[in-house]
């Protein structure tokens, strides 16, 4: 994003500020269930959680660890049974869980720990989609550059200097480097939403719509559904023919070919070439967004096209 690349520019992002230091390493690596009902005393009734998997959707994800923040003591927890016991721990005890878009961490505890019984206390990137939904990027990352002015790296990134991250590296000891890290982003982000959630009354719309909607969303995502492969590419095919004769009908209207997909090409086209309407203009232009096109349908056949 070239905005927030700017945006960026002259700030003395230091890289050493950025990781954890030393006394903020101290973490308990659990892996086995005995030792997890021996630290079970240092979970919180909130905890913060980040699960390390390998993202697949195509077959059961394997976790890797489960990182686990709480009153300022670390867990790391490894291992089939301890995974399945901390499960058991958080449904039983009622502990409520926060994070950056925790759907994609309650996945793979769904799927193969069955996790269902779910307090989320909050979400980052649900929060900030209530504050702001308009945004086109949610990322941990760019949230953090805007509200704290702290870049928030990929896992990747994050060790980019330490070589290439392969079948070698010991992914445990990174993955509970790069957890406290983004435990304590997360935190310093959450203070600031709750407030303004708190500022703009939207408390009712955050704790009681859209986090319990995530539980149900990744509920669907578990199930799925089944399709018939032949149908949806036959389907696929059908809907790009349309969209190919829709592109050439706009662009026949217009006297060009252009991007459609452009807002700054569109503007033109449309309030430049065609001189239509071009309604109220703000900071950054004249808006080219549907409520605006909503308006004008009626004056060009090719406005009711693109929309």
């Amino acid at each position: 994003n070239s905005f927030l690349k700017k945006l960026g520019e002259g700030r003395d992002f230091q890289k050493e500020e950025e990781k954890p230091s030393k006394d903020e390493m101290v973490f308990y690596h659990i892996k086995s269930k005995d030792e997890l009902s021996e630290y079970k005393k240092l979970l919180g009734k909130d905890i913060y959680i980040q699960v390390f998997s390998d993202d697949s959707h195509i077959r059961k994800p394997e976790i890797e660890g489960i990182f686990i923040g709480s009153k300022g003591n670390h867990l790391y927890i490894e291992g089939e049974e301890a995974q399945k016991n901390l499960v058991n721990i958080l449904e039983k005890d009622k502990i409520s869980i926060y994070g950056h878009s925790l759907s994609k961490d309650l996945y793979p505890l769904m799927m193969n720990y069955n996790f269902e019984l779910i307090n989320i206390s909050f979400d980052t990137e649900v929060a900030e989609y209530v504050i702001d939904s308009k945004r086109s990027n949610y990322a941990l990352g760019t949230l953090t550059l805007d509200y704290l002015e702290k870049q928030t790296p990929s896992f990747k990134e994050y060790f980019k200097d330490e070589g290439q991250i392969d079948m070698f590296t010991d992914y445990h000891e990174k993955n509970i480097e790069y957890g406290i890290f983004c435990e304590t982003r997360v935190e310093d982000l959450r203070k600031l939403q709750e407030k303004r959630i708190e500022e703009d009354g939207l408390k009712e719309v955050l704790y009681n719509i859209e986090l319990p909607l995530i539980k149900v969303l990744v509920s669907m995502e578990k199930e799925g559904f089944s399709v018939d492969k032949k149908v949806l590419e036959e389907t696929g095919e059908s809907l790009n023919k349309s969209l190919s004769l829709l592109t050439t009908e706009i662009h026949n209207l217009a006297g060009e070919e252009f991007n459609i997909n452009s807002p700054v090409k569109l503007l033109e086209i449309l309030f430049t070439k065609l001189n239509l309407p071009s309604g109220k203009k703000t900071q950054r232009g004249f808006s080219t967004g549907a409520e605006v096109l909503e308006n004008i349908k009626e004056k060009h056949p090719i406005v009711p096209l693109i929309l």
